[in-house]
């Protein structure tokens, strides 16, 4: 499923249950802190590290946890109108 062709049910498929958000945040997590984790083994790159796990981790979380928060809203109102 694609973002451009169907917004809502993508956001469903990545947001769908708190089990889902909290997994899909784990990985991204352990992703950037591997490539920390890299980037500390080549310890010529020794700045930016804590913006990349604002900019890695904190914000899309953030973001997942909006998207969250804004389809539990979406099927709310369906229910009311229903």
């Amino acid at each position: 499923m694609k973002l451009w062709s169907n917004p809502i049910g993508w956001s469903e498929s990545v947001a769908k249950t708190k089990l889902h958000l909290f997994a899909f945040i784990l990985i991204q997590a352990i992703c950037i802190l591997y490539g920390l984790y890299q980037m500390h083994l080549d310890s010529s790159i020794s700045t930016g590290k804590h913006i990349i796990l604002f900019a890695g981790i904190i914000m899309p979380s953030y973001y997942l946890y909006a998207m969250y928060r804004l389809l539990k809203l979406l099927r709310e109102n369906d229910q009311q109108a229903s």
